[in-house]
């Protein structure tokens, strides 16, 4: 599932570990599906869980690749032993690769995994239901090619600013830098909305009813890159905790 989300002329590695590693698949065309397929059917859950070989042996199969972007991204259900992570993760950032994690089922060490992310520069992802795995791979491509975010200056405008947890809100509202494009939910309520480069209006700030509670959503950054300007906004932090 997320090999089909790559883009045309990207390479597609697999290596497999439980006490020790090897490649299932060295660097293949991801168009050749059918040679991926192949390389994948016949492989079974089973043994340790020694992720640190892995991410060796993932450093040099990546050496053998020329690609502008490298990315690994580990998948685990289990507690690993122990390993020179940090000196493995520092290896892969000099050679320009970053790694992200997927913590899969009630037993993956998510403290461990999360470390893992933040110092190979990627995003630590966790589900306890397995089935969630080919959605949370495909989100990791789609992350990664950056078509979940949309780039560039827009200001926000407000759209419904009734809701009691808005009060402290002010009028205007800087632009933001950067967004994720979304649809709003049937039965949702727009407050805020941005305009993306084509024209369309995309919700910026939204909630909605579930239950006997109420759900927020904020499409881009609360203190990050998008929204610099924001953060110079005098009493900003009171915002979100009025909204809290």
């Amino acid at each position: 599932a997320a090999n089909d989300l790559l883009g045309e002329g990207s390479e597609i590695a697999v290596v497999v570990f439980d006490e020790e590693a090897r490649v299932l698949l060295p660097f293949t065309p991801s168009a050749d599906r059918a040679l991926i397929t192949r390389a994948l059917a016949p492989l079974a859950p089973g043994g340790g869980t020694a992720l640190y070989p892995g991410l060796v042996l993932a450093a040099e199969v990546l050496a053998t690749s020329d690609a502008a972007t490298k990315h690994v991204v580990v998948m685990t259900d289990g507690l690993s032993q122990p390993g020179d992570f940090a000196g493995i993760l520092a290896e892969l950032a000099s050679a320009g690769v970053t790694v992200s994690t997927i913590g899969i089922g009630p037993e993956a060490d998510a403290a461990q995994l999360r470390e893992i992310a933040t110092l190979g520069g990627g995003t630590f992802h966790f589900s306890a239901d397995f089935a969630a795995l080919p959605g949370i791979m495909s989100h990791e491509v789609l992350l990664q090619s950056g078509e979940l975010t949309a780039e560039g200056a827009t200001v926000p405008a407000w759209r419904d600013r009734a809701a009691p947890f808005l009060r402290a809100w002010p009028d205007e509202l800087p632009p933001v830098e950067g967004f994720v494009p979304t649809s709003l939910k049937p039965g949702a309520r727009l407050h805020l909305a941005v305009t993306d480069e084509g024209g369309r209006e995309v919700p910026l700030l939204a909630s909605w009813r579930y239950g006997a509670g109420e759900v927020v959503a904020f499409t881009a950054h609360a203190a990050g890159p998008w929204t610099l300007g924001w953060l110079e906004l005098e009493g900003y932090p009171l915002l979100w905790s009025h909204l809290l």
